[in-house]
């Protein structure tokens, strides 16, 4: 009974923070997200701690989720999950530069053999690199965006989804992105 109560808690305060409209992350880029989508940062987190419990959703590994809390916690990663699924974007401040041409992101390992959709795109007139792949985990599909923050410091905004959702997901992944304003 106990889990059942902490579960409806940890509902109810997820559907009261999604957001419709203009998010302005901690980051510093603002972008429009949609009401499906529940943000969970160190903010978020700090005034609801119950809602770590979200992490169980993305893995069962204790190692993983102890990371993915202290990167939150930090400031350093976002996530933003769909819906009641575990199908996500996280964002995090990565050192790095976009690369400039395909051989340097193989490279740089920025793609490998798995990767088959590549390319640059110029996001809010600032370089970015995107790939796609198939994800860590059988069955999902990943896109990653690269966008260049400011020398050595990158946006790495990446969704991670069921495949079979792939299409109406990166449709919506690229249609926040296309929102991208850096605050900096």
């Amino acid at each position: 009974m106990k889990k059942i109560i902490i579960i409806c808690f940890v509902i109810s305060v997820w559907t009261t923070i999604c957001l419709a409209g203009v998010y302005f992350s901690p980051s510093g880029f603002a972008v429009n997200v949609l009401s499906h989508w529940t943000i969970l940062n160190a903010e978020r987190l700090k005034d609801n701690p119950l809602l770590y419990k979200v992490l169980d959703v993305v893995t069962s590994d204790k190692k993983v989720k102890e990371e993915a809390k202290r990167l939150i916690d930090t400031g350093q990663l976002e996530f933003w999950f769909y819906r009641d699924t575990a199908d996500n974007i996280n964002v995090f401040l990565y050192k790095g530069n976009v690369p400039k041409t395909i051989e340097t992101a193989r490279k740089q390992q920025f793609m490998d053999s798995s990767s088959y959709d590549y390319g640059f795109r110029k996001i809010a007139g600032l370089d970015a690199f995107y790939v796609e792949n198939d994800g860590v985990v059988y069955g999902t599909k990943s896109v990653q965006c690269f966008i260049q923050k400011a020398p050595n410091i990158m946006y790495v905004f990446t969704l991670t989804c069921d495949g079979q959702r792939i299409k109406p997901l990166r449709k919506e992944f690229w249609t926040i992105l296309s929102s991208f304003k850096s605050l900096d």
